[in-house]
């Protein structure tokens, strides 16, 4: 089925779609991207934690040394897990009111969701 546009090439049906609806759209779109990347950074920053965590496991001399770093590196990846799912929790409300604004055909207070 082929596709109908104006004379301009676009769709029919995006150029029958409301402006805020389209609006309201690239909003959700530019917030989830930030919440893309920001995925994409912690996971780079985790192996990078981990790549540090291998190599200093690897200069030990002892078990004792072997459990500190270990435990140094557990803790440290429980925190840094606990930090990202409060962020991913706070962008997630942030969307779930965007949204809502959306519907309601409000404007939503502009908000870094990052």
């Amino acid at each position: 089925m082929a596709t109908q546009t104006d004379g301009n090439g676009s769709s029919l049906f995006l150029t029958a779609l409301p402006d805020k609806w389209l609006e309201r759209c690239q909003e959700l779109s530019a917030a989830s991207q930030a919440m893309a990347e920001r995925w994409v950074e912690n996971r780079a920053e985790q192996v990078q934690t981990n790549l540090d965590a291998w190599t200093k496991l690897a200069s030990c001399k002892n078990p004792g040394e072997v459990a500190e770093v270990q435990q140094r590196w557990w803790r440290s990846s429980i925190d840094h897990l606990t930090a990202e799912m409060k962020g991913y929790q706070d962008q997630m409300l942030a969307l779930g009111q965007q949204s809502q604004a959306a519907l309601r055909g409000e404007k939503p207070a502009s908000r870094r969701t990052g």
